[in-house]
């Protein structure tokens, strides 16, 4: 019996902490899931060896300053598209990248300062109507997110 409780207040708690790394977003009246890649670990591994990502589900890189960046599909298992975001607005979109299974995978750079980038399933925004000069609408935790990355380097901590 003991057992059981144990198990049962561990499922409990389960969603709380799924809960706890995600947000949400909307780009051209289309709301997606999205998780939070904000440490160095969660950044460095992304996509990586994921099955499959979820229709409307992505995967949102945020960075502590505005800054040029780079991304590759090594061991990603099937086509992202990737949008690049600055000041909320989307500066470059890079389509359907095929998946990389070689030592030696093709970059994709940001070319220009970039604050964020999220990782959506390939042919997302060609689906959904996404385009460069878009805005983004970020939910109230990730815009506090963002905002207090903005602060800090500023040199405003909240």
């Amino acid at each position: 019996m003991k057992y059981i409780f144990i198990f049962l207040l561990i499922l409990t708690l389960l969603p709380i902490k799924t809960f706890a790394n995600h947000a949400n977003i909307k780009i051209n009246n289309t709301e997606i899931t999205v998780e939070i890649a904000d440490t160095p670990k969660l950044k460095r591994k992304g996509l990586m060896f994921r099955k499959y990502l979820p229709e409307k589900n992505g995967m949102i890189f945020l960075f502590d300053k505005p800054q040029k960046t780079n991304f590759w599909m090594k061991n990603v298992n099937f086509p992202l598209d990737l949008i690049f975001i600055y000041k909320n607005k989307i500066i470059k979109i890079y389509k359907k990248l095929p998946p990389c299974k070689s030592k030696h995978c093709p970059i994709y750079p940001s070319k220009v300062l970039t604050e964020c980038v999220i990782e959506l399933n390939g042919g997302f925004c060609q689906k959904y109507g996404i385009q460069v000069g878009q805005k983004i609408i970020f939910d109230k935790r990730l815009e506090n997110l963002v905002k207090n990355l903005q602060n800090y380097n500023k040199g405003i901590k909240l």
